[in-house]
This record gives C-alpha cells, structure tokens and sequence, in this order.
C-alpha cells in the first residue's frame, strides 16, 4: 500500500500549486494524492513510492480538482492524468513480476 509518510509529495503537490507556507488546503491535497494511490491500487501498478511517475500524478490530479481554474483547464490536466496513469499502468504490469 501506498502511502506518503515523509510528506515528500504533498510538498511538490503544493510548490505545484505555487503553495509556499500555508497548511489550509493540506487536507485537500491529501486526498487527492490518497485517489491516485487508490488508482494504482485498484490498477495493481507496481511502483515505488519514490518513483517521479508517481508524483507526477499526484500533480497531475491535484491541477485537475484544485483551485479555481476554468473547467477547459481542468479538463487538460485530468485528461493528461488519464494518459500517464495509461502507461505507467502498461509500465507497471509489464515489470511487475520483476520487482
């Protein structure tokens, strides 16, 4: 199971965001990088927790749910989700019996 004990990608999810001090929006976040574990879960992706593809994600759908863009621009970032979770989902299953 995943997880994010040493907060090292809530922290790049909030410089994504351009969050620099501020703990207001950490139980947000959180849960959106909670969803992308769940997706790597339920997807049986084997990956480490300090794998760059994972963070990404986090930022990727964190861009998608957070702030106030317009829905155009959310969209994007959901939809740029959707691809890289596709191959790291491909990626995953392929060397999964390796790891």
């Amino acid at each position: 199971m995943l997880d994010d004990k040493d907060g090292l990608i809530l922290e790049t999810v909030k410089r994504a965001h351009r969050i620099k001090s501020s703990t207001l929006y950490d139980e947000e976040l959180k849960m959106y990088i909670q969803t992308v574990f769940d997706d790597i879960d339920r997807l049986g992706i084997s990956i480490k927790p300090d794998d760059a593809r994972l963070v990404n994600l986090c930022v990727l759908k964190s861009k998608g749910y957070f702030g106030n863009s317009s829905p155009d621009v959310k969209q994007l970032w959901l939809n740029m989700y959707n691809e890289q979770l596709k191959l790291v989902f491909m990626d995953g299953r392929r060397y999964s019996d390796a790891v």
